[in-house]
């Protein structure tokens, strides 16, 4: 594992052993109150795994994303199930390339 830091909040980890099929370009904002917008550019039609995951390890979504060549936006709706704090929004492909990034939800 790899570790790769951005400025605003770009990834915080990449597995460079796997080929790069995708790119989290940006997650807005950050801290989000009620939603936020992830923004992917994907190298393929493809299917993206997403997970919201607390501090402390536990999830509290999971999600298949459906990527079409090029860029991609999804706009993640609040739920009542988080509450403030930091979560990590992590993406995955099916071969095991994976990008984590920080988030911050507040009241």
């Amino acid at each position: 594992m790899t570790v790769q830091s951005k400025s605003l909040g770009g990834p915080k980890s990449v597995n460079d052993s796997f080929t790069r099929s995708f790119e989290v370009i940006n997650i807005l904002p950050n801290p989000f109150k009620e939603k936020f917008v992830l923004k992917l550019n994907c190298k393929k039609a493809m299917k993206v795994s997403l997970d919201i995951i607390a501090a402390d390890g536990k999830l509290f979504h999971h999600g298949v994303l459906d990527c079409l060549y090029g860029d991609n936006t999804y706009y993640y709706i609040q739920k009542d199930f988080l509450s403030a704090g930091d979560y990590i929004v992590s993406c995955s492909d099916r071969d095991g390339y994976k990008v984590s990034m920080n988030i911050n939800k507040k009241d």
